[in-house]
C-alpha cells in the first residue's frame, strides 16, 4: 500500500501538490467551523463551500482546483470522493 500511495503522490506536479496542500488547510477549517466531517465529506457540504468561494469572487479555475484538491484527498485516504454535480445548496428554513 505504501508504494501505491507514494506513486499517487508523485503522479501530480509539484505546483499541483502545493495548490492542493494550500486548500487542504482551508477546507478543514471551513468544515470544523460548521461541525461537518472532513473525510468523507458530504457532497452538499462541498457544494456549499464551493458556492461560497464563487460568491466571494474567486475565479472559476480556483473553485475547480479546490474541488480537485478535495477529490484528490479523498482518493488518498481510500474514500469515495464527494460528487457535487447534482447537488443543490441547502436553503435556510423560514420558520
Amino acid at each position: 500500500m505504501g508504494a501505491a500511495r507514494a506513486y499517487r503522490l508523485r503522479s501530480r506536479s509539484a505546483n499541483t501538490r502545493r495548490a492542493y496542500a494550500s486548500y487542504r488547510h482551508q477546507f478543514p477549517n471551513w468544515c470544523w467551523g460548521r461541525g461537518l466531517e472532513l473525510l468523507a465529506a458530504l457532497s452538499e457540504a462541498v457544494a456549499t463551500d464551493l458556492a461560497s468561494l464563487a460568491r466571494a469572487g474567486r475565479a472559476d479555475s480556483t473553485v475547480t482546483r479546490h474541488l480537485a484538491a478535495i477529490t484528490w484527498q479523498h482518493h488518498q485516504e481510500g474514500l469515495p470522493p464527494p460528487s457535487v454535480r447534482d447537488t443543490v445548496e441547502p436553503t435556510p428554513s423560514t420558520s
